[in-house]
């Protein structure tokens, strides 16, 4: 039968400081490939973090406990003058989106747009003589009214590769 390195000689004596050797390596291969896969989830944590377009706007839960301030390249949307010469913004008005009126965010085909309306009138709510009377939000749906809360629109885009 010819020799085959991979299966051990029949009774053959162990080399302890062989097998110790063996084991050393294979201890080193398996702690380096977890050094490796760490760095891989930093460098991808770091894409990630980078991979919003300029002009991209994320939701953000600032006072959840544990979440760090936010990064040197982003900035709140409260309709600041953004003075910043690394920045293509640079001299213009940021979205007010947090403060002031708080719209949110409508999809639409350019972005930009505005509108909607600040106050919702109420009335008596027809309640067929059940229950105790109580007030509803009534809407104005004559022509050009927008019977929705203020908005400002964004064109939604989504990653696909």
């Amino acid at each position: 039968m010819p020799f085959d390195p991979n299966v051990p000689v029949p009774f053959a004596p162990l080399d302890a400081d062989l097998v110790r050797n063996q084991l050393n390596s294979l201890k080193a291969l398996i702690d380096a490939q977890g050094v490796i896969i760490a760095t891989l989830q930093t460098e991808l944590a770091l894409t990630t973090a980078t991979q919003v377009p300029i002009g991209g706007v994320i939701a953000w839960f600032k006072d959840t406990p544990g979440v760090p301030a936010v990064p040197a390249n982003f900035v709140e949307c409260n309709g600041q003058f953004l003075s910043d010469p690394a920045s293509p913004l640079d001299g213009q008005l940021m979205p007010d989106l947090n403060t002031g009126i708080q719209r949110f965010i409508r999809g639409g085909l350019t972005s930009g747009v505005t509108g909607g309306i600040d106050t919702f009138a109420t009335a008596p709510a027809d309640n067929a003589g059940v229950g105790p009377t109580f007030n509803a939000v009534t809407t104005d749906y004559s022509p050009g009214a927008v019977p929705i809360p203020p908005y400002q629109t964004a064109v939604y885009i989504i990653r696909v590769k």
